[in-house]
This record gives C-alpha cells, structure tokens and sequence, in this order.
C-alpha cells in the first residue's frame, strides 16, 4: 500500500507544461506561493523531456538554479548553473547577454558556496562592455565588490561599490542604489 498526502496525489495528477514559456510562468508562480518542491518537481519533469531543445534546457536549468538558491540549497544550484552555462557556451543560438545572465547566477554559487576563485575567473571573463544593460553593470559592480570583500580585500570592494555609485543617479532611489550604498556602509 502506497501512503502519500493529498498534495502528493495532487503533484502526481498535475500535467508539465510541454513549452518552456509556459513552464518557467507556473514554476515562478509556484514560487511565489512559496510551493518550491512543487516548482521543482515540475522543473525536473520537464528536464527530463526526450525531445528538449538546447535553448529550452538551458532556461530550465537556469530556472532550477535560481529555485535551488532560492531554497539555500547552493551546491544544487551550481551544478544546474554550470550545465546551463556548459550547454549555452557551446550554442550559437544564445545571446551574449543570456550568456553574461548565466555567468552571473553561477558566479553567485560559487560566491554561497565559498569558491571565491572560481568566481573570480568566471566574473574576469565578463567584461564591462558585455554588461551593456544597467542591471547588468549594477550586477557586475556588485558580484565584484561582493567577491572583493569575501576574499577580505575591503579596499578593493570599497571602490567597486564607490565606481559604481559614481555611475548611478543619486536622485532616484532604486533598490540598485539602496544595496550599493548598504554594501558601502
């Protein structure tokens, strides 16, 4: 006899979106309802679809890694990093941005899990001019002065937070300068 609850019954009877749009909309929406083994499970099901397309495992395996951190569960979100990154350094259908995007989110790993120099080399591998967007720069700025200051080079993290606070307008708050100056204080 097979005993399980009736949210278990519930996941078992519940279909996996077959398009990664669809997929990555209900596990975020999970997530938000804090249903992470729910979100996760579905993540996993669809990673195991026979037929799934490079740019679309690539997406799941980002998405699992941000639900890994998500639920402090770094070394799982590393790993799921580094298969994303693998397969999408290796794919000429992905953008340079979604490329620096992946870097950043293992990067972060490594950072939870005390790889400081593995997040240094892959942090030194993006450079200012792939960061192009300004959540991109602020990310950047931040991993670096976050790495700096791990590694206990405060100096160092000192002034990539006070570069970067250069680079941002003081006039409007947004959480980006909020968590600058925070990492600053």
């Amino acid at each position: 006899l097979l005993l399980c609850s009736a949210s278990e019954v519930d996941a078992l009877e519940k279909p996996v979106p077959n398009d990664i749009t669809t997929l990555l909309a209900r596990s975020e929406a999970l997530e938000a309802k804090g249903q992470f083994a729910e979100a996760e499970r579905m993540i996993r099901k669809f990673l195991t679809t026979e037929t799934i397309l490079p740019v679309n495992k690539i997406f799941a395996l980002n998405s699992l890694g941000a639900l890994m951190m998500t639920m402090d569960r770094f070394e799982e979100a590393e790993k799921d990093f580094e298969r994303a990154l693998d397969i999408a350094e290796h794919n000429p259908a992905i953008v340079p941005l979604a490329l620096v995007r992946l870097r950043f989110n293992l990067a972060a790993a490594y950072l939870e899990n005390h790889r400081y120099q593995r997040a240094q080399n892959l942090l030194s591998k993006v450079s200012e001019e792939d960061a192009s967007q300004p959540h991109e720069r602020w990310r950047l700025a931040s991993l670096r002065g976050t790495l700096a200051i791990l590694s206990a080079d405060y100096e160092r993290g000192k002034q990539v937070f006070e570069s970067h606070l250069r680079n941002l307008d003081s006039s409007k708050p947004t959480p980006e300068l909020a968590i600058t100056l925070n990492n600053l204080g």
